[in-house]
């Protein structure tokens, strides 16, 4: 049966292919390339004047989220108007006239075979998947950047059209809109397939859309109620009116022996990847944290590029402090809810086995050491906790870290990126810093919170715990084929039966959760050796670990006082018993 194809953009003008500045717009359109009906490849062409003087340098997709070459996707390069070269294997030289106009086509193959399924890529699964009838993509892995006469280019205008898809088919970006520039090409998520589902979400301050590859089987009025009040609470936070977001869900296969969910957040859109059988539950916390990433870092001064992530303390830290406030200020969690995550973040940070890392050393591993990829949403958690407490202390509780935040709401601007303007601007907000930077985000030493940082709802207190031990070396799950390392013989892992060398076949980890067993499909390599399921609490040796307590006794009008207190919505409460 030939498919029948309809256009899904706007046509390009005969003026289009005339000679424009070199800091004109730069043009990008995605198509698909099928073969025997199959999607098989995404086809990429980008329009733009060339630089003044005759030398333009493009920049093709590479490293990116902890995925290493990208380019090695990219094929069938070509480029129309000038001579081109590739003298290294992420960037083209095109030679031409000066401030001529020039067009690049290339394809992108999939970065999987067939569709990712969990645990496959021993992370989120960022690279392009392209999988026959439906594809899911970041920006940045499949489009290359000319930097422009020196600039880096990122500020240069740009725009974005679909190419010819079949019909039926629906499509869905955060690049559908007006004003972009050549930075918000490649931090963007696009979507498309035949089983595409767009939805808008109703009775939402901010517009939000949801674009689901598959049936999920999710309760979608449930989804849509969660996530507009989420969305809310967020833009009543940032005294922000509507904005639009996309929420792009991929699916990965799921596995009996475990499930995977995750995402990243890129501006005005989320990309969340995650098992098909995923419970609803699970969903909330992640959708806060990613919506968020709308304003945390942008809003607020943004990040440098240079050693990115030596900011994450602040932009994915101060993300996980608001996630949990927008929940509870949104009436999506109850008080207990709220007062559980917090506990398992701040147990996570103090059985951290790279609690006492310093910045340096976290931004330095991020993407590849497991004892520090969770530090920064840790640690910097704990510090907008600390740094809330002391503004209200100070403040007589008038002002809280909301009030911080919204002083630093501005333009980026090159030298006062949002770690450089919290320690300018905190003091005239009434928060003092004193060596905070240099102690607990510079060292790394551990932050302890206050007995009565939320009194009197709650009291903070200290407590002797087990550490979180895996029991062998979680880093080799990041391995195409991974096999047990570092098995120790006095720990958890090894009584539960793991022995050096054996496969990993499947996992179910929470990192730094000592309250949830660790779930182990293995074989040992040797020849007809058969499968063994393990299972183990992945206790180590005893450790402090702060933990917040509810107040005893709380009424219902008492609980519901102490919610909007501790969400940031109302000062203390006075309980009177």
């Amino acid at each position: 049966m030939r498919a029948i194809f309809l256009a899904a953009a706007l046509s390009l003008t005969a003026s289009a292919a005339s000679a424009a500045p070199a800091d004109g717009p730069v043009r990008y359109r995605l198509s698909p390339v099928f073969t025997d009906e199959r999607l098989t490849a995404l086809a990429v062409e980008i329009r733009f004047a060339g630089d003044r003087d005759g030398e333009t340098v493009v920049n093709l997709p590479d490293d990116w989220a902890g995925e290493k070459e990208l380019y090695r996707l990219v094929e069938d390069v070509t480029v129309d108007g000038a001579k081109l070269e590739r003298p290294e294997p992420a960037r083209l030289v095109l030679r031409h006239r000066p401030g001529r106009e020039l067009t690049v086509r290339y394809r992108v193959r999939s970065g999987y075979d067939g569709a990712p399924s969990t645990g496959q890529s021993g992370g989120n699964p960022y690279r392009p998947i392209v999988a026959g009838y439906w594809f899911s993509a970041i920006g940045t892995t499949v489009f290359a950047a000319p930097e422009g006469d020196g600039d880096g280019g990122g500020a240069r205008p740009a725009s974005f059209a679909w190419g010819v898809f079949p019909f039926g088919w629906r499509l869905a970006s955060d690049l559908e809109r007006e004003g972009l520039k050549v930075d918000d090409v490649g931090e963007s998520v696009l979507v498309g397939g035949a089983n595409l589902n767009v939805r808008s979400l109703g009775g939402s301050a901010a517009p939000v859309r949801v674009a689901v590859l598959g049936d999920w089987g999710l309760d979608w009025k449930a989804f849509d109620d969660k996530m507009g009040r989420i969305a809310a609470a967020s833009s009543t936070l940032w005294n922000d009116g509507a904005s639009p977001f996309l929420i792009a869900v991929t699916p990965l296969a799921a596995r009996a022996d475990g499930r995977s969910l995750g995402g990243t957040g890129l501006g005005d859109a989320f990309s969340l990847y995650a098992s098909t059988n995923t419970p609803d539950a699970e969903l909330p916390w992640l959708l806060a944290h990613e919506h968020l990433h709308a304003w945390l870092p942008r809003a607020i001064g943004g990040l440098s590029d240079k050693d990115e992530a030596l900011g994450y303390w602040l932009s994915e830290g101060f993300t996980n402090f608001y996630t949990g406030r927008v929940l509870l200020r949104s009436g999506v969690w109850t008080l207990d809810q709220y007062v559980g995550d917090f506990n398992q973040r701040l147990q996570g940070y103090w059985t951290s086995p790279g609690r006492t890392f310093s910045n340096a050393q976290v931004a330095e591993g991020f993407w590849t050491d497991p004892r520090v990829k969770d530090m920064p949403y840790q640690r910097g958690m704990v510090i907008a906790a600390l740094w809330d407490g002391r503004l209200r202390a100070a403040s007589g509780g008038a002002r809280d870290l909301d009030d911080l935040m919204l002083a630093m709401k501005g333009p980026a601007v090159a030298g006062d990126e949002a770690p450089v303007r919290l320690a300018r601007l905190a003091p005239g907000v009434g928060l003092e810093l004193g060596d905070d930077l240099a102690r607990y985000v510079d060292r790394g030493e551990m932050v302890s919170l206050p007995a009565d940082l939320f009194a009197p709802c709650a009291r903070v207190e200290t407590v002797s715990q087990a550490g979180f031990d895996a029991g062998f070396d979680t880093s080799v799950l990041r391995d195409p084929k991974p096999a047990a390392r570092a098995v120790t013989p006095s720990g958890p892992a090894f009584a539960a039966g793991l022995r050096e060398g054996d496969l990993l076949l499947g996992w179910s980890i929470f990192g730094g959760d000592t309250t949830r067993d660790i779930e182990l499909t293995v074989r040992s390599p040797a020849a007809g050796a058969p499968q063994r399921d393990l299972r183990y609490r992945p206790l180590g040796a005893p450790m402090p670990v702060q933990r917040l307590v509810l107040a005893e006794g709380l009424s219902a009008l008492q609980r519901e006082a102490c919610a909007r207190f501790m969400s940031g919505e109302a000062p203390a409460p006075v309980l009177k018993g």
